[in-house]
């Protein structure tokens, strides 16, 4: 009898102990399955941010090109403009019909558009003016 006592406060511990191991065991295992979950949800925004810093970086290039463009674009007025205003025209006249085309260039360069090369002649009232 009285090792019966001692077996049942014996397989009393065991059973409790086994209980904690079991408890332990799994607050680890989810404690491990947080972590794994947690970085897989900073591996998703890391890749986000990614694509958002490589979208941004291109758009930064298209910026850049274009800003590069309209530059070259004003240079390119400023340039014709120098030759066009040392005609003699420009003693008794405002301006001529190439006056008018650069003119129409710089306004488009001002105004974000993509002014290319001059079309076509001068409006007609220019070339009369010209003509005075």
């Amino acid at each position: 009898m009285i090792g019966s006592g001692y077996l049942a406060a014996g397989a009393l511990a065991l059973a409790a102990m086994t209980g904690a191991a079991g408890y332990f065991h799994g607050l680890d295992t989810g404690r491990s399955r947080e972590r794994l979950a947690s970085l897989q949800d900073v591996a998703k925004a890391n890749a986000a941010r990614d694509r958002l810093r490589g979208a941004i970086e291109q758009e930064s290039i298209h910026h850049l090109s274009a800003d590069q463009a309209r530059r070259d674009t004003v240079r390119e007025i400023i340039r014709e403009s120098h030759q066009v205003t040392a005609r003699p025209v420009y003693r008794n006249v405002c301006i001529d019909a190439d006056g008018v085309r650069l003119l129409d260039r710089a306004q488009a360069a001002a105004n974000g558009r993509d002014p290319g090369a001059p079309e076509g002649p001068a409006s007609g009232a220019a070339e009369g003016a010209a003509e005075r």
